[in-house]
């Protein structure tokens, strides 16, 4: 376990070290991803500095710093000349979690604005940008790629934690709300084989990952469609509610939730995939999580007890739990 901000406070010479090197950190990973550093290295498996520099449009005296800076932190290598950087296995690492870089990145950048959202009822992110956040994203191409193979990223999380805890009752028909690029879906049918399932999001993300479902391994089974889930959602008998709620206050949860009541079909679940808040407070993910749910929407991190308040509104009843400690629950729940 990592120290507690408690502990590092107190050693100020090591607290600044930390936050220093964090804050610091996240400006040099996204400079590398932004100008396709790792791309360009993985792609030659090694260059001089000079070219590297052209590629990446940066002057080479200034990228030989930011490099020499990541060849400390191990995340490419310097000949000892100092004028030829190599791939590594670790290169490639950061390739893989450049969505997760970005969208930390954006949490720094929003961050200091919460003191002005809290006091105005807004999100940080709506301080800073003028839009709640997925206003905002709808105008952020980019941005909302990296937002979605972050979301992707999670997913590939809770597949892991659900396909060791978890088991789904049978099901025909699997509706994933608000499911990104469709990772947690794909897993989820991956492991029913005969059940076919429907991706719903907004229509721009649903254009947007259309083609690439279609090619995958399960794409045969999967229909994609746009909508507004608070308006009304595609009828199935499993609803896969992953990181939604939390964005979202009780009043607009409970809105979500009866929109998936109304299309529920009968003998049908939700599986709400959250973190659950301890009853006391207690140091973990989830309470990390609803701090950034502060900073980038209007919604929070819930109690299982506020879980159930959400359902008994909504027309729902709980009916069992996963707990996960180290990341998302599985939280099912059936019509009242």
């Amino acid at each position: 376990m990592h120290e507690t901000l408690g502990q590092r406070l107190d050693d100020p010479a090591g607290f600044f070290q930390w936050i220093n090197h964090a804050a610091l950190s996240i400006a040099v990973l996204k400079t590398a991803i932004e100008t396709d550093l790792c791309r360009h290295l993985i792609a030659h498996s090694s260059l001089p500095v000079a070219r590297l520099a052209a590629l990446c449009e940066l002057p080479e005296d200034k990228l030989r710093r930011l490099v020499r800076y990541l060849a400390c932190e191990e995340v490419l290598a310097l000949a000892e000349d100092g004028e030829t950087v190599s791939a590594t296995p670790q290169t490639r690492r950061l390739l893989d979690v450049s969505s997760m870089v970005m969208v930390q990145t954006r949490t720094a950048e929003v961050g200091p604005f919460l003191t002005e959202g809290l006091r105005r009822g807004v999100s940080a992110y709506e301080v800073r940008f003028g839009a709640p956040c997925f206003t905002h994203l709808q105008e952020q191409p980019v941005l909302a790629a990296a937002f979605s193979g972050f979301m992707g990223y999670l997913s590939q999380r809770i597949l892991e934690f659900i396909a060791a805890n978890h088991v789904f009752a049978p099901f025909e028909c699997a509706v994933d709300i608000g499911g990104s690029h469709g990772e947690l879906l794909k897993g989820v049918l991956a492991a029913h084989p005969q059940a076919r399932g429907v991706l719903f999001d907004r229509p721009e993300i649903a254009a947007l990952v259309e083609r690439p479902l279609a090619e995958s391994a399960q794409g045969a089974r999967i229909e994609v469609v746009g909508g507004d889930f608070f308006a009304a959602v595609p009828a199935g008998d499993l609803y896969l509610i992953k990181m939604i709620l939390h964005d979202w206050n009780d009043e607009e949860c409970v809105a979500i939730l009866k929109s998936v009541r109304a299309a529920i079909a009968p003998g049908g679940r939700i599986a709400v995939i959250e973190h659950l808040l301890p009853e006391r407070p207690r140091r973990g993910s989830s309470q990390f999580m609803d701090i950034a749910m502060m900073v980038w929407a209007t919604g929070r991190e819930r109690r299982l007890s506020e879980f159930e308040a959400l359902f008994a509104q909504s027309g729902f009843r709980l009916e069992r739990v996963t707990e996960n400690p180290r990341g998302q629950s599985v939280i099912e729940a059936v019509p009242a």
